[in-house]
């Protein structure tokens, strides 16, 4: 038959799993050694040293705290960038008057804007 034939490899897959099982072992020795070596530096006190008890300098004090008690005088760091109300009735005037011009030109109407309205 032809499962007998010399140059036929059976279909177990015997290879493959032995190869996935010796990714699997040196995947695991890898994070393990990763691990392993992240928390040799863990508790050297790495940073800088700083006094230790009583010795201790005290916090600093603080001060009054300011309350603000209404928003009329905050001013936020956007403020520059934002429309006026003029501008805002500027680009809406403008934009309504192509949308006429081109309803126009498609044989529609559309109202024209006021020059007293948005």
């Amino acid at each position: 038959m032809a499962l007998n034939h010399p140059r036929v490899r059976p279909p177990t897959g015997g290879r493959t799993r032995a190869r996935a099982r010796r990714t699997a072992a040196v995947a695991v020795a890898l994070l393990l050694a990763a691990a392993v070596l992240s928390g040799c530096g863990a508790g050297t006190g790495a940073g800088p040293p700083g006094p230790r008890g009583a010795a201790a300098d005290p916090p600093p004090p603080v001060g009054a705290v300011p309350t603000r008690l209404s928003v009329e005088g905050l001013v936020l760091p956007i403020e520059p960038y934002l429309f006026t109300d003029r501008q805002v009735a500027r680009v809406l005037r403008a934009r309504s008057t192509l949308a006429s011009a081109c309803m126009a030109r498609r044989g529609y109407h559309w109202p024209a804007p006021r020059d007293g309205s948005p």
